[in-house]
């Protein structure tokens, strides 16, 4: 699922804005860094992002999975 302009991210501190949404929903963060630019997956749980800034093209899962390029304000 593609969550669009769902989430308001201040100009200030925008990462821990973001840090302090997902412990409000129970989702632990285990990864604060960039994408990364290889097919990678998590066997134990799914996975949500939160773009605090820029944009990025992601293909979730496999060489076949649709291509959406992800921007500030989006969940996946």
């Amino acid at each position: 699922m593609l969550y669009k302009q769902v989430l308001y991210i201040p100009l200030f501190f925008p990462t821990m804005h973001i840090n302090n949404r997902f412990d409000e929903n129970g989702w632990a963060i285990s990864w604060n860094a960039v994408i990364f630019t290889f097919h990678h997956y998590h066997s134990v749980k799914p996975e949500v992002l939160g773009i605090d800034f820029g944009k990025a093209r992601v293909q979730p899962g496999n060489d076949d999975g649709p291509v959406a390029t992800l921007e500030k304000a989006m969940y996946w």
